[in-house]
């Protein structure tokens, strides 16, 4: 993982003390919360691709920035990679959702991705994390008949990946874990993922004590806001 895990934002608004609970909904301590639903991260999102892409970061090619687009939109063909160990870009194939035409992605943004960022990242890239969320959030392409926003979810996507995990995914899974740890509906925009979000993020790992696996504090929050 590149550079250092972010230090807490100290500029809270919401509250910051975490309920953690278990399967059956009883109340556990930091740890046994996270080891209970990290080991429960759906395997639709392979772990070998991601180690993969992540490591990549500086030297992420066109191609890498397409398979990144198909594993966060659920596009990889499984059958290419659900039983290796490590993740091999030279057999990566799509299934029939990665496509200009399917409307569940944003498949022409992530081409695009690739295309002005493939070669241009050093190793503190991006120097605005903010004007990068924005930017391609904002992003727009045709899926089918319309007009597809890339969204914060893909966004944060990319600069996990692209920052070498520094920073962390924020989608609709990740939002709801928050809101069931904090009683707090998370608003879906950058200043909230700016200014809320990544305190949060690092505040829940140091009590979760994962600063050395801050991705097994992503896994459990992708599982945990999976389950009502």
């Amino acid at each position: 993982m590149l550079g250092a895990p972010l230090a807490a934002n100290k500029r809270f608004t919401v509250p910051h003390q975490f309920d953690f609970r278990l399967l059956n909904g009883d109340a556990t301590t930091p740890e046994s919360w996270l080891n209970c639903w990290s080991s429960l991260y759906s395997q639709t999102y392979d772990e070998p691709v991601y180690n993969y892409l992540v490591k990549k970061t500086t030297n992420m090619t066109e191609r890498d920035f397409q398979t990144l687009g198909a594993w966060k939109d659920g596009a990889l063909k499984k059958s290419a990679y659900a039983k290796a160990s490590e993740f091999d870009p030279n057999n990566v194939s799509f299934n029939g959702k990665w496509s200009p035409k399917a409307a569940s992605v944003a498949y022409l943004t992530w081409g695009k991705a690739g295309k002005e960022l493939s070669g241009q990242m050093t190793s503190d890239f991006p120097t605005n994390v903010g004007d990068f969320l924005r930017d391609w959030s904002e992003r727009r392409d045709k899926c089918g008949t319309s007009d597809k926003r890339f969204g914060l979810a893909r966004a944060s996507t990319l600069l996990h990946f692209v920052s070498g995990g520094r920073y962390p995914i924020f989608d609709a899974r990740v939002r709801r874990a928050l809101k069931k740890l904090i009683g707090v509906t998370p608003d879906n925009n950058v200043d909230w993922y700016l200014n809320e979000f990544l305190g949060l993020f690092a505040a829940l790992t140091k009590k979760c004590a994962a600063d050395s696996d801050c991705r097994k504090v992503d896994k459990a929050l992708f599982a945990y806001g999976g389950r009502k």
